[in-house]
Formats: structure tokens, C-alpha cells, sequence
């Protein structure tokens, strides 16, 4: 009797190691404001797509744990996504990664650490929405004269702003956690062009 009750105990804490997933802690997407609002548009909801996006031609979808990696910029990133990597970790596997072909400072505690996580795409899109904490987005009227600068003679703000309204309506809409930076730089947001 006591075997059988020691095989059933292991079998429960197997399962229970199984089922809890790597702890990853709250991990960060950063994107731009149009990426974000083609992803809302295309899918409905926050959706990494291996078609439209950016990351090594579909291979993989890359995050940090890094909340301050500094790459909210006025040109590029406008957006942060702050997800829960404990609950996206029971399903799927993250992979550490190290840019180790761009120099010392991108290794760790170099100036540009990443602390990256990846996760294989499949081939598939990735649902970010039921991962969601919080998302933090920089107000487009706070670098209004930076891109009146940098885009002189084309539309790039009101394109810009178009979106940034469109996505603060479905974030809204869905009751998700929202931190609008109306200053980057006093924020220690990077507002150089990237």
C-alpha cells in the first residue's frame, strides 16, 4: 500500500512541476504605434504575426525582461507591452538569447543587455492579449515638433496620431492597464531618431 501511495505522490509532483511552466517573471514588448494598430485591425485583438512582423523573418517572437532597455523612442518605438511571462510560460517555451555579434555592450551588463527572451514561432501567430499587464505609449502630441522636423513635408504625425487614437480606443475598450508618457525625455525615454 505504501508503494502505491509513493508512486501516486510522485505522479502528482510530476505533473505539478509539468504544469507550472518556466517562471519568467513580466517580460516587455516594444513596437511602434502602426504595428500595433495593424495587429489590432488584421486580428481583433494583439496578435504577433510572422507575416507582417519584424522579428528574423518569422523564425521567432522576441521580448526582454528588461522594463528599462530604453528603447521607447519617438521614431520607432512608441509602444511598451508589459506581459505576464509566468502565465505565457505554461504555453509556450522561452529561449534565452544574447546578441553576442554586436559587441560587448550588448552582453550582460553591457549599456544595450537586452535580457532577451524568445519564442519559436511555429509558423503561427501569437495571441499577446490574455498575457497582458499593462501597456505604456508615448502621446504622439509630445514629439509633435520632432516629426514636423524629421518628416518635413510628409503626413507622419497625423498618420501617427490616426493610430495612437484607434489603439487607445480598443485598449480602452478592453479594460487593459494604460500609462500614457506625455514627456519621453523627462521619462528617460530615448528621443533621438533610431
Amino acid at each position: 500500500m505504501k508503494k502505491l501511495q509513493l508512486k501516486q505522490l510522485i505522479k502528482e509532483e510530476i505533473l505539478k512541476v509539468l504544469s507550472e511552466g518556466k517562471q519568467i517573471g513580466d517580460i516587455y514588448h516594444f513596437t511602434s504605434t502602426d504595428a500595433l494598430a495593424s495587429m489590432i485591425k488584421d486580428f481583433g485583438n494583439i496578435t504577433l504575426d510572422i507575416e507582417s512582423g519584424s522579428d528574423s523573418a518569422g523564425e521567432y517572437y522576441s521580448f526582454t525582461r528588461n522594463p528599462n532597455l530604453g528603447t521607447l523612442s519617438e521614431e520607432k518605438h512608441h509602444i511598451k507591452i508589459k506581459l505576464n511571462g509566468d502565465k505565457m510560460s505554461t504555453r509556450y517555451k522561452f529561449k534565452p538569447h544574447a546578441d553576442t555579434k554586436s559587441g560587448e555592450d550588448f552582453l550582460k551588463g553591457g549599456s544595450h543587455f537586452e535580457a532577451e527572451e524568445r519564442i519559436n514561432s511555429k509558423g503561427k501567430p501569437l495571441n499577446l492579449t490574455p498575457y497582458i499587464e499593462e501597456i505604456t505609449i508615448i502621446d504622439p502630441e509630445s514629439f509633435k515638433d520632432y516629426l514636423d522636423a524629421a518628416w518635413s513635408g510628409t503626413n507622419q504625425y497625423d498618420e501617427i496620431l490616426e493610430d495612437y487614437n484607434f489603439v487607445l480606443s480598443w485598449i480602452k475598450k478592453n479594460n487593459i492597464p494604460l500609462k500614457t508618457i506625455n514627456q519621453p525625455s523627462a521619462a528617460r525615454v530615448r528621443v533621438s531618431r533610431t
